[in-house]
Order: C-alpha cells, then sequence, then structure tokens
C-alpha cells in the first residue's frame, strides 16, 4: 500500500495569491534527492456558497484537476514543512488543491480555497486599522471601547460616534460569520463622520461591526463555504439568556444538537463573543438595535422581530417608530418589511424580553431575483454593495432626524 507524501495541508488567500503550506508524511521515504513536489489545482466552477459545504469534496475527481507545478520546493527551516504560493488565481473561483510528489502516485487533497474580493470581505487587521484612523480624524467625535475578546484573542471593539451621552441608536454586525456587517457600516460610519457633525453633536450611534470576528476572517481567508457559528461551534444568537432552555427547530435543525448549525451551547451566554455583546449593550443602551444579517456582506430593510412578540401591540407600536423612517430613507418600499421570525436566545428576543428595546435581524428580503442569487451565492460585485451602503446610510440618517425632530 502506497501511503500519501505529504500531510496537514492548508491554504489562505492573502488578498493577491493563495499560499498552500504542508509537511512531509512521517511515512515517506528518505532518498538523498531532493523531492520532487506536483501541485495540481482543479476549478470548481459549481460550488455554490449557501448550498455547498465540506461534503462537495466527496464529489470531486482528480482526475479532473490540472498540474500547476513540478520542482524542488525550498524547505522551511530545518523542518520538513513547505510553502507553495499560486498567483494565478482569479477572485470568486473555488478551487480545490493536491499535492504529490515522483515517490509515488497517491495525491493528498483536496483542500478548497476561494480567494475573495476582500473589499466586499473586509480583513480584521483592515477593519481595526479603519476604527483607529476614525478615532485619529475624528477625536471629539469618536469613542472606542473594548468588549472582551473573542475565543481566538481578537478583540471585540465598538465604536460610538456622536454624542456619547445620548446614544439611541445600535448596530450590530456578523453575529453569524458569512452575513454582513463592517462592509455596509464602516460606509455609514464614514459618510455621517464627514456630513452630519451637526446632527452627530445631538445624538450617538454605537457600532458593534464584527461579533464573530475568528470565523470570518476563516471566510476572508478563502473558506468557500458559509460559516455561521463561532469558532467553539455554536450559534451566537441562540445563545443569548432568553428561554434558552427552550428547544428551538428553525431551519430543519435542533438547537440543542452540538453538530447543528444552530447549536445554543452548553449553557446561556457561555460564549466570549455573546459575552462581549451583553457588555456593548449594557454599556450603550441604545433605544434600539439593528442586527445585520443576510449573506455575502449584504442585507436589506427587512425586518425580523422576535417572533414571541407578534401579540405585543405596544412593542410593535415602538418598533414602527424606527422602521417606519429606516424603509422610507432606504427609499425602496412604502412601508416597512416585518416578519416575526427571531427565536429564543436570539439576540433580538434578548432585548425583547430583559429591557424591551425594539431590536431586529436585518435579512436579504423581497429583491430581484438576480440580486438574490448574488448575495446568496456569494457573487456580489462592488456595484451592487456601492448601491446597498448607500441605501442603508439614507435609511439610517432618515432614522437619526426622526428621533432628534
Amino acid at each position: 500500500m502506497e501511503y500519501s507524501v505529504f500531510r496537514k495541508l492548508s491554504g489562505t488567500f492573502d488578498g493577491e495569491k493563495v499560499i498552500l503550506q504542508f509537511y512531509r508524511s512521517q511515512r515517506a521515504k528518505e532518498s538523498s534527492k531532493p523531492l520532487v513536489i506536483k501541485i495540481y489545482r482543479q476549478e470548481c466552477l459549481d460550488f455554490l456558497f449557501g448550498r455547498d459545504y465540506e461534503e462537495f469534496i466527496y464529489s470531486l475527481e482528480f482526475k479532473d484537476a490540472t498540474k500547476v507545478y513540478e520542482g524542488v520546493l525550498q524547505k522551511n527551516c530545518d523542518i520538513n514543512f513547505y510553502t507553495y504560493e499560486d498567483k494565478d488565481v482569479i477572485k470568486g473561483t473555488t478551487y480545490a488543491y493536491y499535492i504529490g510528489s515522483t515517490l509515488n502516485e497517491t495525491v493528498y487533497g483536496p483542500l478548497l480555497i476561494k480567494p475573495r474580493n476582500q473589499q466586499l470581505w473586509l480583513p480584521f487587521e483592515e477593519m481595526t486599522n479603519d476604527i483607529k484612523q476614525l478615532k485619529a480624524s475624528y477625536p471629539e467625535l469618536v469613542n472606542i471601547k473594548n468588549h472582551g475578546h473573542s475565543v481566538l484573542g481578537r478583540e471585540i471593539n465598538s465604536i460610538t460616534i456622536g454624542n456619547l451621552n445620548h446614544i439611541k441608536l445600535g448596530f450590530v454586525g456578523l453575529i453569524h460569520a458569512g452575513e454582513s456587517g463592517p462592509e455596509l457600516m464602516l460606509y455609514i460610519i464614514k459618510k455621517l463622520l464627514k456630513e452630519q457633525h451637526t446632527l452627530l453633536k445631538k445624538i450617538g450611534l454605537s457600532f458593534l461591526i464584527n461579533a464573530n470576528p475568528d470565523q470570518r476572517e476563516k471566510q476572508v481567508l478563502g473558506t468557500p463555504w458559509y460559516l455561521r457559528k463561532n469558532a467553539n461551534g455554536v450559534d451566537l444568537n441562540r445563545n443569548f439568556n432568553a428561554q434558552f432552555d427552550i428547544v428551538e427547530f428553525g431551519y430543519g435543525y435542533r438547537t440543542d444538537v452540538k453538530t447543528s448549525p444552530t447549536y445554543r451551547g452548553d449553557k446561556p451566554e457561555s460564549e466570549p463573543e455573546t459575552k462581549a455583546l451583553v457588555d456593548f449593550i449594557e454599556y450603550t443602551m441604545p433605544k434600539v438595535v439593528f442586527s445585520f444579517h443576510s449573506l455575502s456582506s449584504i442585507c436589506t430593510d427587512s425586518f425580523l422581530l422576535s417572533k414571541y412578540s407578534k401579540d405585543d401591540t405596544l412593542y410593535i407600536s415602538k418598533c414602527m417608530k424606527y422602521l417606519e423612517p429606516y424603509t422610507k430613507g432606504f427609499g425602496v418600499k412604502k412601508k416597512p418589511s416585518i416578519y416575526f421570525g427571531t427565536s429564543y436566545g436570539s439576540l433580538p428576543h434578548y432585548l425583547y424580553t430583559k429591557y424591551g428595546i425594539p431590536a431586529f435581524d436585518m435579512e436579504l428580503g423581497e429583491v430581484d431575483d438576480k440580486t438574490k442569487h448574488m448575495v446568496i451565492h456569494d457573487q456580489v460585485t462592488s456595484q451592487l454593495m456601492e448601491y446597498y451602503q448607500k441605501k442603508h446610510y439614507q435609511g439610517i440618517r432618515e432614522v437619526i432626524k426622526s428621533c432628534i425632530s
């Protein structure tokens, strides 16, 4: 039996190239001759974000891959660790990589990587630097606050703009890693700071743009399928202390099963990211919270309330106070699209039951088929992103005006 010459194949996309890293297997035969390595690549043109996951690799066949490199790679240091850079990749295309050698015909793989446009999927470091630069540029209007760290130790910070003593609006992004937040919110923050000084003297807006930084970074670096949960495998939008013990069955999954995409965790607020979100709410105490969801960095003015608030007419009336101006500013529909859909343990349900704060998960809603396909399947263009950045800015600006009128 022949064994693979290599092990521990991993890869990332750094914005320009795919970087593969791998080790030589302990079963590989020793030789005085340099090890000749072969790299193979296969375009997975039928892979669809939102439909396909890890199981997609079982549909692949090595015979469909093309050799893109054969030669001797320099070992890293004194260990049998190798790096290969593939610069000839197309953003938006999912690739499967295999590695082999001249020692035998056994190949190792596939490893799937999707090079993404990092203007549409912002790296964590770029988000962090953007926030710091805004603080430096507008020191009197910007406040940065740390609320904790992720499972893997990344900082979870909020940025508040405007009147810190009169915070009205709260915004949360990326509770689910493959969804929306920073790409829309940073545009809004920058535009408000540039154009709305007068309004910001009267009102404060607080943004926690990246609630799930570990898994989001995995998406940015090339994980091709949709990531929902945090690095511990917990759905943060089921982990809040709001009827947590009741099992939910959304999307055909159980929240009490660890392998479920909607797994709620072992106990309420078990996750550091959930604790950071609770701290964010307690620190800012906004009058309303908009939580950005949907897929592929884009959502619209489609609002999900706690499904257990549908008979609470007073609460719904409070919600409409913010939703009507948002939809008016967004400029697509005549009246807000509201749905009663968020579950026990979700952020909107937590805010509804504990504080009575109007809170919404913002989804894709009703859009044309072309837009729906682009968003759901991670085919968003810069033009589509710019369109929705402007729409959300107009919606939020209208909400601000309604709050101070």
